[in-house]
């Protein structure tokens, strides 16, 4: 594997500042350099050694045997909060026993685990999980170990595949030694090490907004301030690094690309790719931009240096710090892969994108986005806003977002081509819109329904906006709707629903002012770490809505009961003596557009 961090210097680079081999590298080899004193806490070798040796290793049983790929695709051992891991890049069959084990991370119990996945900014993002009930796979995000995912198919519980952890360099100390103890040297240094590192938190935050935000809307983010940090893969691409076949060994980025899906390795600050044994990470340091790699075989064979970088059909290597050479014809480059960026390392074909562009868009691409929707191409949502005519006039139809950062909310005004505009009230940043329209009375305009949805929160269900807006005939300009329902926070509409004292594992409840009522049953351990024991009151808010026109035009809305209870009602907003009302109401499994 490689050195901790990554290369301080690329073939053509002939100025750089003196650093650490174990440093990222701060320039490229097809442009400029730039000098950085950036440490990713490396330390003299004569650090603490008066005090600590190496770090104890937790106790290893029932352990999997007969590893016979180390010369080819060495395992690793990675320490964590909760336990000690080692990873096999590839599955094998203990030759002696013939027992075969898959390849994945093993605790120090035994235990396999098919990913492994740190928190980062208090969260686990990307998640895989599976339905055990309806088989559907997916990734979630959770903010919590104790998070328990359901399906957004049937809405049973998901199984979590992956271990989620902590990242530490080491789980405990040993004495080596004369000196101070190791509680007191610890308690000392964490002290001191929080104070420092609450005042660089702060500093370095505010110094990297300007380059997430860049790099958030698709903009290469070069790095002319004096510090050297940067923005980090992560704030980039995410925890997992989603990729598509785009020819003989390249890649492009692809969010729902599923040839080759990585996960960052916060130990190798690095993503990592089992198949090829391959790290690889990407240089916001430098313009252009640009992916550098660690390919297992071929690096290791150059100690502390041996990044790749991949130009014009050709691999280069550092063979030593600043010296970087064409990768000898010795080796082999079959195998070897690398992801082309946009307007970089085409073979052929015009392609108008600077090379200091790198367009990634991403779910949440559009949570600091202020402009309009249909060109922040940061947002993979995007598309649904291009070309959009929500008033049938024949024009074309746009919709801006305005954020504010110090209250987390998003303002939208949908700018109609004839001029008008239409202001919907402030929502939760991390809402994403949708616009529908249908003509819900017959008078010929169409209605416009605005929705905010929460598909990244741990429970979506649970949490949405909607704004029902129709055309005055005498002004010609949309005013919002009033509808039948129990107001929330910002936009949130939805029911007030009793629940009776649990009785055995069923919950009776009602919804008054439908007069409807139903039993939900639910396991034990549902009813023991979400319930309570006592009869309540409580608003639940809709989370999904669709108009539907036509001879029986309506309003089609879902509501969850019960917090991560797996359950939906449906009901319509139909209209009756120029009101609407709720009708139809009865439980239902959702079928999502």
């Amino acid at each position: 594997m490689p050195p901790r961090g990554h290369s301080s210097s690329s073939h053509s680079s002939r100025s750089h500042s003196s650093h650490s081999s174990s440093h990222h590298s701060s320039s490229s080899h097809s442009s400029r350099s730039y000098s950085s004193s950036r440490s990713y806490g490396s330390h003299s070798s004569s650090s603490h050694s008066s005090y600590y040796s190496q770090p104890v290793a937790r106790p290893r049983v029932n352990q999997p045997t007969g590893y016979s790929h180390e010369s080819v695709n060495p395992s690793r051992r990675i320490y964590a909060k909760h336990h000690d891991y080692v990873c096999y890049p590839v599955p094998w069959t203990d030759e002696t026993t013939g027992q075969e084990f898959r390849e994945g991370y093993y605790d120090e119990n035994g235990k396999w685990y098919n990913k492994l996945i740190y928190e980062t900014n208090g969260r686990y993002e990307n998640v895989p999980c599976k339905c055990e009930y309806c088989g559907q796979e997916s990734f979630v995000t959770l903010t919590s170990e104790t998070d328990l995912p359901k399906c957004p198919g049937c809405g049973a519980w998901l199984k979590v595949n992956a271990a989620l952890e902590q990242y530490t360099p080491a789980p405990s100390y040993k004495r080596n030694g004369n000196g101070p103890t190791t509680a007191y040297v610890v308690g000392l240094a964490l002290f001191i090490l929080f104070l420092i590192g609450a005042f660089l938190w702060q500093v370095v935050t505010e110094e990297l907004k300007p380059a997430v935000e860049q790099a958030r809307n698709g903009s290469a983010y070069t790095d002319d301030r004096s510090s050297g940090d940067t923005v980090s893969n992560p704030d980039i691409f995410g925890n997992m690094l989603c990729l598509t076949i785009a020819g003989d060994n390249a890649f492009v980025i692809d969010e729902d690309g599923a040839d080759k899906v990585l996960s960052w390795d916060y130990g190798q600050e690095s993503y990592y790719d089992f198949e090829s044994d391959c790290y690889l990470w990407y240089n916001t340091d430098v313009s252009p931009n640009l992916w550098q790699y660690w390919y297992e075989g071929i690096s290791s064979d150059y100690g502390d240096y041996g990044w790749m970088e991949f130009e014009n059909g050709d691999w280069y290597i550092e063979e030593s710090e600043g010296n970087w050479v064409l990768l000898p014809s010795s080796y082999d480059t079959s195998d070897l892969w690398h992801i082309e960026d946009a307007g970089k390392n085409k073979s052929s074909g015009a392609d108008d994108t600077s090379e200091d562009e790198l367009v990634v868009a991403t779910i949440t691409g559009i949570w600091e986005y202020e402009g309009y929707v249909d060109e922040c191409t940061a947002y993979t949502g995007r598309e649904e806003f291009v070309d959009a005519d929500y008033d049938l006039d024949l024009k074309t139809d746009r919709v801006y977002r305005e954020w504010n950062a110090e209250d987390e909310t998003a303002l939208y005004t949908i700018e109609f081509g004839n001029g008008d505009n239409l202001e919907v009230p402030a929502g939760w940043e991390t809402g994403f819109p949708h616009v529908q329209y249908a003509d819900l009375d017959s008078d010929g305009n169409s209605e416009i329904l605005f929705t905010l949805s929460y598909d990244t929160s741990t429970d979506p269900w649970s949490f949405g906006d909607l704004w029902l807006f129709d055309k005055d005939p005498d002004t010609g300009l949309y005013k919002e709707v009033d509808l039948p329902l129990v107001k929330g926070e910002n936009g949130a509409k939805g029911l007030t629903i009793e629940y009776d004292a649990p009785e055995g594992n069923t919950v009776s409840y009602s919804i008054p002012s439908c007069a409807y009522s139903s039993v939900a049953s639910f396991d034990e351990e549902y009813l023991k770490n979400w319930w309570t024991t006592e009869a309540f009151t409580e608003d639940r808010y809709i989370y999904w809505a669709t108009p539907v026109d036509g001879v029986d035009p309506k309003i089609h809305c879902l509501l969850a009961p019960f917090h991560r209870g797996g359950l939906s009602i449906g009901f319509d907003l139909v209209r009756e003596n120029g009101e609407y009302v709720i009708a139809n109401i009865s439980e239902e499994t959702p079928d999502f557009p």
